[in-house]
């Protein structure tokens, strides 16, 4: 009995900083708040991690982002990028900054070329509610007041440690926050495999209004579907073949 109790009150103690949602002090206003969430678990490898970036900063060098970015109204949108991988590993190594034009959009891409290698080394682990956990607490405390805020999360696998993902899950998308997927699924070669990682992002993952996953079939393919799914996050309509 008192385990249990025990229980119940980390779970409410973990989750209990979601409840605050934005602060009180509206910040600079903007049409979307975008928080990329990439997958640095061990089962992602150096190489995997230099195309995830890699395919980022093509999709912000893209003309059609460009164009997608400069139609957007209310100041552009915000952007930062989290490394993420087990339970104590979530870092925000690109900070929020304002993109809405091709400057901005341009600076971005270069400051996330620039970076090289994972921050930890050794983890064997996929805590996808941390890292959800993590991208809302982000979204929530920075200095943009967004129309739309949106958590971009790639993984490779699904969630297999730390605090309980339906929960973490729920609460967020409870807070207007819409979660969207981008299974890798360059690992995972047989056709029930590949739609395994479909299915737990389709039913576990994803979540909010609008919501939808596009997943990336081979490492080249990862930048082809970055690109889609951040025009498509942008401009905010989705339709049924975006869902997948």
């Amino acid at each position: 009995m008192i385990s249990r109790f025990i229980s119940i009150l980390l779970a409410s103690l973990v989750l209990l900083p979601l409840a605050s949602g934005r602060p009180a002090a509206a910040g600079q206003r903007v049409a979307v708040e975008l928080m990329i969430a990439i997958d640095v678990s061990d089962s992602i490898n150096e190489p995997e991690l230099a195309f995830q970036i890699d395919g980022i900063v093509r999709a912000f060098r893209d003309e059609r982002l460009l164009q997608s970015i400069e139609r957007l109204p209310s100041g552009g949108l915000a952007v930062a990028v989290m490394f993420w991988a087990g339970k104590g590993e979530q870092r925000t190594m690109l900070s929020w900054r304002r993109v809405h034009d091709r400057t901005s959009a341009y600076a971005l891409a270069d400051a996330l070329a620039a970076y090289g290698g994972s921050p930890w080394s050794g983890n064997l682990f996929t805590a996808i509610g941390n890292a959800l956990a993590h991208a809302f607490g982000e979204l929530t405390t920075n200095s943009f007041d967004g129309e739309r805020l949106v958590i971009d999360v790639s993984s490779d696998d699904p969630h297999n440690q730390g605090i309980d993902l339906k929960a973490i899950r729920q609460k967020i998308i409870s807070h207007g926050v819409v979660i969207n997927g981008l299974p890798i699924l360059s690992g995972r070669h047989e056709h029930e495999e590949r739609k395994e990682l479909i299915d737990y992002y389709q039913e576990q993952v994803i979540g909010g209004f609008g919501s939808f996953l596009v997943p990336a079939l081979t490492k080249a393919d990862y930048a082809r579907a970055m690109l889609q799914k951040l025009i498509t996050e942008i401009a905010g309509n989705v339709d049924d073949k975006h869902r997948i």
